[in-house]
């Protein structure tokens, strides 16, 4: 199985519209993982359609595959610069390669990296604090894994 040509396939497929790839791969052999993100929901029937056009596509070439079309989820590491601009203005945790970790709002990005404002989310303060935030800039190449952070409000 060419993964590229699959990528490029699903790439031109969803291209124009909400949904975009994340990542292809083939693990174990036979089983292909297509993940795929959005700008709005990605439902169980977009699953299904992902996975009808790649067998229309490939065909036979894809029936010794098992095929799994989901969406990336919350818990995986970005693999596209599209989920960076996704989520803008959310909380993220961004591990650095030297093994360094941040918490904060993604500010911005450039081609270059992102700005986060540093926050720390465990931290429960009755006022928030009178300076300034931290905004740090964090180049691409430093980034090692990057996640949406979910957060529960406590109930009084």
């Amino acid at each position: 199985m060419d993964i590229s040509a699959v990528e490029k396939f699903l790439n031109e497929f969803l291209e124009g519209g909400p949904h975009f790839l994340v990542e292809a791969s083939v693990q174990k052999g036979d089983h292909l993982e297509v993940y795929i993100d959005s700008y709005e929901s990605f439902s169980h029937a977009d699953c299904i359609m992902v996975t009808r056009a790649l067998q229309d596509k490939f065909g036979p070439e894809l029936d010794a595959f098992y095929i799994t079309v989901s969406s990336a989820g919350l818990d995986r590491p970005f693999r596209s610069i599209r989920q960076y601009h996704k989520n803008l203005g959310r909380p993220v945790k961004i591990i650095t390669c030297d093994g360094k970790a941040y918490t904060g709002l993604l500010e911005s990005l450039t081609p270059e990296g992102v700005r986060l404002e540093v926050q720390d989310f465990n931290v429960q303060k009755k006022k928030p604090p009178k300076t300034e935030p931290q905004i740090l800039f964090i180049p691409f190449s430093e980034i090692k894994q990057t996640t949406r952070l979910i957060l529960f409000k406590k109930e009084k």
